[in-house]
């Protein structure tokens, strides 16, 4: 894919700092120019620049208990009776 990639750009006039949209198979693919001084020597991008896919995966509620919140003061709570101390 990557090599695709760039053999299709090879002929488009890229301008650094600029951004191009499009969509492809109803995904939105965005490009993002930059100078080669953003590329390391290994040809890979910065840390900083990576986008990580999310590793958790947020499931519906399949069973629990569904507590109703009415918001206002709560009542104070009993004083305990404390024991009288022994001599």
């Amino acid at each position: 894919m990557t090599t695709a990639l760039a053999s299709a750009l090879q002929d488009v006039d890229l301008v650094p700092g600029n951004t191009y949209v499009c969509q492809v198979k109803q995904m939105r693919v965005e490009v993002r120019v930059t100078d080669a001084s953003c590329i390391t020597p290994s040809g890979m991008l910065e840390y900083s620049e990576e986008m990580l896919d999310p590793w958790v995966e947020m499931t519906g509620q399949l069973s629990g208990t569904v507590v109703q919140v009415i918001p206002g003061k709560l009542p104070t709570p009993d004083i305990p009776e404390l024991p009288e101390k022994s001599p």
